[in-house]
């Protein structure tokens, strides 16, 4: 197996075990490395995936989202980074 289908294959599914791989894996250590370093990037991608969602998450947010964004469309102070950036029409200057 070449070096680009290994990473292919490893990249589509860093968890496969398939005897192809292992042996890719034990004749080359760039592959292994390889392997490595994407097996680690899988964890730390699993691990910032690991949120704990607020329980009233629902209730902060509002019951309707779509007339949220309506809301936030009629005045830019409803999303603090626009207001950051630029004068606040209905408040003045923020920051």
């Amino acid at each position: 197996m070449d070096e680009l289908e290994f990473r292919r294959r490893v990249m589509s599914d860093p968890k496969a075990r398939d005897p192809e791989l292992l042996e890719a894996t034990k004749t080359s250590e760039a592959n292994a490395k390889y392997l490595d370093d994407i097996l680690g990037l899988d964890a730390r991608i699993e691990q910032a995936m690991k949120v704990d969602v607020p329980d009233d998450l629902a209730d902060r947010r509002g019951d309707c989202p779509r007339q949220d964004r309506r809301q936030r469309r009629r005045h830019h102070c409803e999303l603090p980074p626009l207001c950051v950036a630029r004068r606040c029409p209905r408040y003045g200057e923020h920051g």
